[in-house]
């Protein structure tokens, strides 16, 4: 899976996807 930095994908979706799919921690995710 490969997650772009686009304007179109809110941060928060892709946090949330970091952390509950992939199993990231916060401070990791928000990176």
């Amino acid at each position: 899976v490969i997650l772009h930095n686009d304007n179109y994908t809110p941060m928060e979706f892709v946090v949330y996807a970091l952390q509950e799919v992939f199993h990231h921690p916060h401070e990791r995710a928000e990176r």
